[in-house]
């Protein structure tokens, strides 16, 4: 294996074990309930805003609609059980 392709991986290993002991972190401090949604939509979210706004792969009036509507579906979702879960 060439040394160019072994610090990358590596890298991004490490950028992986640092988010998932966080996102343990998280579920233990917040509960089951409220931890698990944020970790299994924020990320969902992220790479969305990434891809509509930075590599602008929805194009066009119909897509870009569709997504806002599940975008923000999503959003309200995880609000929904993020206050439940405060409760």
């Amino acid at each position: 294996v060439p040394h160019a392709a072994i610090r990358p991986a590596y890298s991004s290993g490490v950028l992986w074990a640092v988010g998932f002991v966080l996102m343990v972190a998280g579920i233990r401090d917040l509960g089951y309930s409220v931890g698990y949604a944020l970790d299994a939509a924020g990320p969902i979210m992220v790479s969305s805003l990434l891809s509509l706004l930075v590599f602008r792969e929805i194009r066009g009036r119909t897509q870009t609609a569709l997504y806002f509507v599940g975008f923000s579906l999503q959003l309200v979702g995880v609000l929904l059980i993020a206050a439940n879960g405060q409760a």
